[in-house]
């Protein structure tokens, strides 16, 4: 849908097992618009191209259905052992990181900014 999405940072343990280190959200936005349902809600997008307000998932053009599905999020994995005990130190710095590259969009008006708020990329509906 043309929006830069920052990727997520996983943590491959010694059970071969991918752990969420940052991107738990993201994740879960995409997997609550895919299933159309948020906390027993409808969930529709909001605050976004007229073309696409107030749809969910299934309600897109089949056209916009596979870009959506071609999309890529890119993953960070870091493997077992290297950042033993370090974990807390390591998300604030990739927190730092994504601020550097994906600053938060803000024009300066506060309706704007209090929709981005309220809003994020999705929302429970009725």
């Amino acid at each position: 849908m043309g929006l830069p999405v920052p990727g997520v940072f996983l943590y491959k343990d010694e059970d071969n097992r991918h752990l969420v280190v940052d991107g738990q959200q993201r994740l879960r936005t995409l997997q609550y618009f895919y299933t159309g349902v948020f906390i027993e809600k409808v969930f529709r997008l909001v605050g976004v191209s007229p073309k696409w307000e107030g749809k969910t998932y299934s309600e897109l053009e089949t056209s916009d259905q596979l870009k959506l599905d071609d999309s890529v999020v890119h993953a960070t994995i870091f493997p077992a052992g290297r950042t033993k005990g370090k974990s807390e130190e390591l998300v604030l710095r990739l927190r730092a990181d994504q601020l550097r590259r994906y600053p938060p969009f803000s024009t300066g008006d506060p309706q704007l900014y209090q929709r981005k708020r309220s809003t994020r990329c999705g929302s429970p509906s009725q």
